[in-house]
């Protein structure tokens, strides 16, 4: 289970325990949404334009993407194993996450 919380992290808690496992820093502006993708990774987007995968079991950052021009509002993860991102900014944005860059 996650949990965003207003002091800047993102906890990972054992659900049957009760308790957090992980904590993960994001970015100083507020984090506006995450998803976890089929393999178990999480991404998270900010209100600084970025996207971040990151490892939830560990806690640690595997990557930052960026792209948008403005803030990302929405995460979608594809059937192929792709993540589709919208924004403000008006647009759609393929990532091949694994390889840690957009697709056309």
């Amino acid at each position: 289970m996650l949990a965003a919380n207003g002091d800047a992290t993102i906890e990972v808690w054992d659900a049957v325990a009760g308790a957090p496992v992980a904590t993960l820093m994001r970015s100083r502006k507020q984090m506006l949404v995450m998803t976890v993708l089929p393999d178990g990774m999480l991404v998270t987007a900010s209100g600084d334009r970025r996207l971040r995968v990151w490892d939830p079991a560990g806690g640690h950052k595997l990557a930052t993407l960026q792209g948008h021009a403005f803030e990302v509002r929405a995460l979608a993860p594809l059937p192929d194993g792709r993540l589709a991102s919208a924004g403000v900014d008006l647009t759609v944005r393929v990532w091949d996450v694994r390889a840690r860059h957009e697709t056309a």
